[in-house]
């Protein structure tokens, strides 16, 4: 005789299914990343709070079934995309949406705002077409690479003006080597803790 505890309920399997994906969908809801999650028709149909709120701070109201390229074009007609270099509002639209339209399997892309964040986006197509974008917020790693950057200019030009022997305390403080490595160090210790 079978024990009757070992035969499956299946009203017992289906709640605790049931009960892992509410789990599920708690803890994607508190990521501190953003999730979109766009149909085959680029209509929205799962987010998660943090990009509820990362467009609300630009007045964008991200809800279930508005089209991907509804808040693409509020956020560059307000200014609050930075457009890639060279281009126009009109062309950077262009360009984006060609590049959404025609990408396959998964891709990495970078947005900065005008608010001084950047954000490093992963896209999925998948086979039924709808595709998965996920961000994380990259600002602080932008800060290092930019100070770093600056701090190599600096240093670069420090060395070229010492090679045609014109070296003297003003050139240095013209392009602020100590405040560049300064400020670089402190974004590093940001980062480390």
């Amino acid at each position: 005789m079978e024990n009757l505890y070992s035969v499956k309920n299946p009203k017992i399997d289906l709640k605790k299914q049931e009960n892992e994906l509410l789990r599920l969908r708690d803890a994607i809801d508190i990521l501190p990343n953003g999730l979109f999650f766009w149909d085959e028709n680029n209509k929205l149909i799962a987010t998660n709070k943090s990009a509820i709120d990362h467009l609300k701070e630009f007045g964008f109201d991200l809800r279930l079934g508005v089209d991907r390229f509804d808040h693409v074009n509020h956020l560059v007609d307000h200014n609050y995309n930075v457009l890639q270099s060279g281009l126009d509002k009109k062309t950077h639209i262009k360009r984006m949406k060609e590049s959404w339209n025609n990408f396959t399997g998964q891709r990495t892309r970078e947005t900065k705002f005008s608010n001084g964040l950047s954000f490093l986006f992963t896209d999925t197509r998948l086979s039924d077409g709808s595709t998965i974008s996920l961000w994380s917020d990259i600002t602080k790693i932008r800060q290092v690479a930019d100070s770093q950057k600056q701090l190599i200019d600096a240093i670069n030009h420090f060395s070229r003006v010492k090679k045609t022997k014109r070296k003297t305390v003003e050139h240095l403080k013209e392009f602020y080597i100590e405040e560049s490595m300064s400020k670089y160090l402190n974004l590093l210790k940001e980062l480390i803790v």
